[in-house]
């Protein structure tokens, strides 16, 4: 069995956190998973750039954020296309090599945009019967969350700017209904896409509920050995 899962939301919402829950989730059931995010692309091209001494009217980034997590911010948004376009290459290559393989495969893709139509439509391959996760979050709690997983050194502690989140993330077409016209309009070509919302505006426990739930829902249908909340969820993260 292959399944393709998409994260989408604003940075802040959770969409990192829930990739390691569901990723936890497979494994404990023996599945192979492989999780996609584009974040390490941007900030690979980021770092290029800075290496390069590019000239300061020619950049795409400018550095922003603490020096020790590299962070920046996109001055040129088109190399959010870039990014996307590299990492669907790189995912398709994989699902490819692993279509003859006997276990079960589980694919997590991970981004976030404003415009996802045009973002999923790079990924028009690997749309047939994919899941697409919208995790909800408001402006205000993904700043304060982003603030917190830089503080806290998180593998996955990636900074984006204050500035950033509440201009380019203020509004993206899940919120305002245009994404699910664009599914429908897929489907009516025969190819089928799940959508579900998870509401990640409480605390961590009632969270990793909601994503169990939607693994079960979807595609994880014998779930007796899957990990409790308690040993998903660190102290730190209880504390926060």
């Amino acid at each position: 069995m292959l399944v393709k899962v998409f994260l989408l939301g604003r940075p802040g919402s959770g969409k990192s956190y829930i990739a390691q829950c569901i990723q936890r989730f497979a494994e404990t059931s023996g599945w192979f998973v492989h999780h996609a995010y584009d974040y390490e692309l941007l900030q690979a091209m980021f770092l290029e750039e800075e290496s390069k001494n590019i000239a300061p009217e020619l950049r795409k980034f400018s550095h922003k954020g603490p020096e020790s997590h590299r962070g920046f911010d996109v001055i040129d948004f088109s190399v959010l296309d870039i990014a996307l376009e590299r990492m669907a290459d790189k995912v398709g290559l994989e699902v490819d090599k692993k279509q003859t393989s006997p276990e079960d495969k589980l694919f997590l893709i991970e981004f976030a945009r404003r415009d996802y139509i045009s973002a999923l439509h790079k990924f028009y391959n690997l749309l047939q019967n994919a899941h697409l996760f919208y995790i909800h979050a408001d402006i205000e709690t993904c700043i304060v969350r982003v603030h917190q997983r830089v503080k806290r050194g998180s593998p996955y502690g990636h900074f984006v700017s204050d500035d950033i989140i509440r201009a380019y993330y203020q509004k993206d077409d899940w919120i305002d209904g245009r994404l699910q016209k664009y599914l429908l309009d897929i489907r009516l070509q025969g190819i089928h896409v799940s959508t579900k919302e998870i509401d990640n505006r409480g605390s961590i426990q009632q969270l990793i509920q909601r994503v169990r739930e939607a693994v079960e829902e979807y595609f994880l249908r014998e779930t007796e050995g899957l990990p409790t909340v308690s040993k998903l969820v660190s102290q730190t993260e209880l504390a926060e």
